[in-house]
């Protein structure tokens, strides 16, 4: 079942992030495309400008396989999809 923020601070990241990954699979704004990253920018790629399905990103207590576990993967989602292990990723430009 879901946890409560910030419940598994071993896992915190080098950048001070906490529940990146485990907790809920999140939606973040960015469109999915496949192969978008063989042309993206490589500062700050936002992701294309329209398309189908949304990204979301980590793995969720319902996924039983750890490999999925990742904040770097992306999944594709109908943006009008829900689910028990789905929440959204809040993010906020750096200084």
């Amino acid at each position: 079942d879901t946890q409560p923020a910030g419940s598994f601070p071993g896992g915190v990241s080098p950048f001070n992030a906490y529940d990146m990954a485990g907790n809920v699979v999140e939606w973040v704004s960015d469109w999915y495309q496949f192969d978008f990253y063989a042309t993206s920018p490589t500062n700050n790629p936002t992701g294309p400008a329209s398309g189908n399905q949304k990204v979301m990103r980590g793995g969720s207590f319902g996924n039983t396989d750890g490999n999925v576990y990742l904040t770097t993967r992306r999944f594709p989602r109908n943006p009008g999809g829900s689910d028990v292990d789905i929440g959204f990723r809040c993010a906020q430009s750096a200084p």
